[in-house]
């Protein structure tokens, strides 16, 4: 009865033994598991930290750089606007000292003219616009030799002939310009009278009779250089 109750008794120690060990020795490796876990996760961190300060020490740097060309960089502006200015002065002087120079100039000294040479050059105009017209008689394109035909613009199939005709001068006069290489002005008036006639063709209205339209009055200016007209 004995040995069968030690028996007993031995045979639950053993087994309350094997059924501790698997228990042991679990916790044992997640110990383990946990100390491998935490080395991995601190040791990393000092090289982390460092790199982080490199970082942080190069960026700084590039900024500094940064701020650094910044601000030295409106220095070129500066001079250029500062040469500006001056080139502006400088203009400004020049202006000023030819306004200063135009309004101190003395006028040129007009022609001195004596009677006698007013005579003449009123007399030799007279002479002159004379020849004047008779040269535009005869080698303008004036009078009834120089007609010229066109269709008519107001009525069509019509036809208008046309040629101008010098009319004698009206008037002239002599001024003294105050010049001294031409001391004296002359101007002469006249006028040009268009005559047309129109026609069913060119045969018919080139027959005429022509009868005056229109008249323009012409001025015409001369000068008066080394003791003669000037055409």
């Amino acid at each position: 009865m004995v040995k069968s109750t030690i028996g007993c008794c031995f045979a639950i120690l053993c087994s309350f033994a094997l059924a501790s060990a698997p228990c042991a020795a679990s916790a044992a490796d997640a110990k383990a598991g946990k100390t491998v876990a935490e080395s991995k996760s601190k040791a990393p961190q000092k090289p982390v930290k460092t790199a982080d300060k490199t970082a942080s020490k190069a960026t700084g740097k590039q900024a500094a750089k940064t701020v650094a060309a910044s601000a030295k960089a409106p220095a070129k502006p500066a001079v250029a606007s500062k040469t500006k200015g001056k080139a502006m002065q400088e203009a400004k002087a020049e202006s000023t000292k030819a306004a200063s120079a135009k309004k101190t100039a003395k006028p040129a000294a007009a022609a001195q003219t004596t009677p006698d040479q007013d005579k003449r050059a009123e007399e030799s105009f007279g002479t002159f616009q004379q020849d004047w017209m008779n040269k535009l008689h005869q080698f303008g394109y004036y009078g009834p030799s120089h007609v010229k035909v066109d269709e008519d613009e107001n009525q069509k199939g019509s036809y208008v002939a046309k040629y101008t005709e010098v009319m004698d001068p009206q008037g002239s006069e002599v001024k003294k310009s105050g010049n001294k290489a031409s001391p004296y002005v002359g101007t002469l008036k006249y006028e040009r009278w268009d005559y047309v006639c129109r026609g069913c063709n060119p045969e018919e209205a080139k027959k005429g009779p022509f009868k005056p339209e229109s008249r323009e009055l012409i001025t015409e200016v001369f000068r008066y250089s080394d003791g003669k007209w000037v055409y």
